[in-house]
């Protein structure tokens, strides 16, 4: 149970750090602020009739859908990647496992780029990261 606790209370710190690298990545560009694009707000969701996560950022944000290397950012020698999903903080699963989220809960969807997400969550991120913020969080 204690182990458990741990590993959430760490998922929650290198989430907090993704958060942080996204925010100073953001007002380093001069925005001062993460790019829209990366975000997907409940009121953008509601809009739709996507039922899950997963249908949501395929009608809003497919891009956050595609590997690294569809995105034109994987190197030679990576190999083929697609993003991971967090949910509040927590490693979640593939991609494939925002099918399981139904909009109704999500309080935002961010993408995370597979620099800044390997840079503070390692190298299994090499796809990105994509973190589901639910509402009862």
């Amino acid at each position: 149970m204690c182990d458990r606790i741990v590993r959430y209370s760490f998922a929650g710190l290198a989430m907090g750090l993704v958060v942080l690298v996204m925010a100073g990545c953001a007002s380093s560009q001069g925005g001062g602020a993460v790019s829209t694009h990366e975000i997907l707000t409940a009121e953008e969701i509601s809009r739709t009739t996507a039922l899950t996560a997963y249908e949501a950022i395929q009608v809003r944000r497919p891009a956050f859908l595609a590997g690294a290397q569809q995105r034109g950012l994987r190197d030679a020698d990576q190999p083929d990647t697609r993003p991971v999903v967090y949910v509040n903080g927590v490693f979640y699963g593939e991609v494939e496992s925002l099918r399981e989220i139904p909009v109704r809960e999500i309080k935002d969807i961010r993408f995370v780029e597979a620099n800044d997400a390997t840079r503070v969550l390692g190298s299994a991120h090499a796809g990105g990261v994509i973190i589901v913020t639910t509402k009862l969080n």
